[in-house]
């Protein structure tokens, strides 16, 4: 019986191999996907997609291979890259009936005891529309508005500290210094008060170092299939730098806890000083309105205001930055475009148009210095992976080519693919030019800008990050090594 178990054994070898030939005449020549064009490894396995996306040159490695292939990549077995323009409306549209794959569960906060999934991670459509009506108002341009003045006082603060260092001729790493302003800019925002970056010009928390250690591990695991996610991140968690950004990480949902629980405590509070004293319409405060509106109805309670603000913290905060240096270092390497951005500043402030600080409504009015803004976040989307869907289940057809409705499909437009796109911005595409925002069609051009999602997925915290760059590449596209030294003008 042994003899006969070591025999059988034997064989495992030969079934393994022929079970990996046989997954890949498959995948290669039987899949749904299978005629459509694809370098040999990606057609075999997911690996090569994710290797290419963990050394961070995706977004590169993606442009050029639609550049060879054409408007429809297939960069992994299961899953096809799609550059076309025309699809957008018809993979993230108003309408769309394309739906979240399961890439996005593993964002999912799970320290906080509500139900309901946030607005990202969200795979129910009826559900998510349901929560994001009960929110959109909260989330509406007013409420970055509200806050203008004590978002301003951040903004002094950012150009003291910038002062010391023009003062004493240092070199800062202003891609640091900006982080921390984005984060102290949602704080006011969300919560009534900065973190304390800018204060104490150092890392609050560690959470800048906590989120680049983790969202390199998150990245890997979201991208891999179901079965195999446990076992990488339990390697992962092998290395003591994991442990430790995972109980920094905790440290984000702690604070959200601990701010909204003061919140609270004031709100309850006979206190009718401290009461008085917190006029202020925050974000935070409007959750609680809101709650206490509609929270018995519609299910929102506390848990869920804590996930808004822990949402708000990491989301916001990562893609505001990496805007926010996307347009300073694609002016600081094109002179001409800053002097001339310089020039409509400085006219506008001698006529009266705008004021210091800048108010987010004559920003606006700046037709310059809106150009610049579309256009470095055009060529630097904050997030350069594709957003993945599952297509419908009467299947569809892209780019010629049809779809079957299967969850062994997946679809996505990678906006740093769009937005070099020849056809909608012109065969300078891949250049820095303001003029294409200042001439007619330019209505056009933003109909294809995928930099905050497209659709009811529309980022439901757009009007936050709108108002932090007006005032002023793993799965988010981060820039390391904006080394700057600074002058007084």
């Amino acid at each position: 019986m042994f003899i006969l178990s070591l025999q059988a054994l034997s064989y495992l070898p030969w079934v393994a191999l022929l079970g990996s030939l046989g997954w890949m005449l498959h995948v290669r020549f039987l899949h749904p996907l299978a005629g459509v064009p694809v370098p040999l490894l990606p057609s075999l396995t997911r690996l090569w997609y994710v290797w290419k996306v963990r050394e961070g040159s995706f977004d590169e490695v993606n442009r050029d291979l639609h550049r060879k292939y054409g408007g429809l990549v297939r960069i992994a077995p299961n899953e096809v890259s799609v550059s076309d323009p025309e699809a957008v409306p018809l993979i993230y549209g108003i309408k769309s009936k394309f739906t979240k794959t399961d890439f996005y569960p593993v964002w999912k906060p799970d320290a906080f005891a509500t139900k309901h999934a946030d607005q990202f991670t969200d795979l129910n459509e009826a559900h998510h529309a349901a929560r994001r009506r009960l929110l959109s108002n909260i989330y509406s341009m007013s409420s970055p508005l509200e806050s203008e003045a004590h978002v301003d006082g951040c903004t002094e603060l950012f150009m003291a500290r910038l002062s010391e260092f023009a003062a004493n001729g240092k070199v800062l790493d202003l891609g640091i210094w900006l982080q921390m302003y984005a984060f102290d800019i949602i704080g006011e925002l969300f919560f009534g008060q900065a973190f304390g970056f800018l204060e104490t010009g150092s890392d609050f928390g560690r959470w800048i170092g906590t989120l680049d250690r983790l969202m390199s591990v998150l990245i890997v695991v979201a991208m891999l299939p179901n079965a195999f996610r446990p076992f990488y991140l339990i390697f992962c968690i092998m290395f003591a730098s994991t442990r430790s950004a995972l109980k920094d990480f905790e440290g984000v949902a702690t604070t959200a806890k601990n701010y909204v629980g003061r919140r609270e405590d004031m709100m309850r509070s006979e206190d009718i000083e401290a009461s008085a004293s917190n006029k202020r319409r925050d974000i935070l405060t409007k959750l609680f309105e809101l709650r206490a509106h509609k929270g018995e109805k519609d299910d929102f309670g506390i848990a869920d205001i804590q996930q808004e603000g822990y949402v708000n913290i990491l989301a916001g905060s990562d893609t505001t930055a990496i805007a926010m240096r996307a347009i300073i270092h694609q002016l600081l390497t094109h002179p001409a475009a800053l002097n001339k951005l310089m020039q409509e500043l400085e006219e506008a402030l001698h006529a009266g148009r705008i004021s210091l600080p800048v108010k987010f409504s004559d920003a606006l009015k700046l037709p310059y210095y809106s150009a610049c803004v579309r256009e470095a976040m055009r060529l630097h989307p904050s997030v350069a992976l594709g957003l993945q869907r599952y297509p419908p289940p009467e299947g569809c057809e892209i780019s010629g080519r049809y779809f079957p409705g299967s969850k062994s499909v997946r679809v996505a437009i990678n906006a740093a693919v769009l937005h070099y796109d020849t056809d909608v911005f012109g065969d300078d595409a891949a250049d820095f030019s303001l003029d294409r925002w200042l001439a007619p069609g330019a209505a056009n051009m933003e109909r294809y800008l995928l930099t905050f999602g497209g659709g009811s997925r529309t980022c439901i915290g757009k009007n936050i990050s709108q108002k932090s760059l007006k005032k002023s590449d793993w799965w988010f596209h981060k820039q390391e090594g904006l080394l700057v030294r600074l002058s007084v003008r």
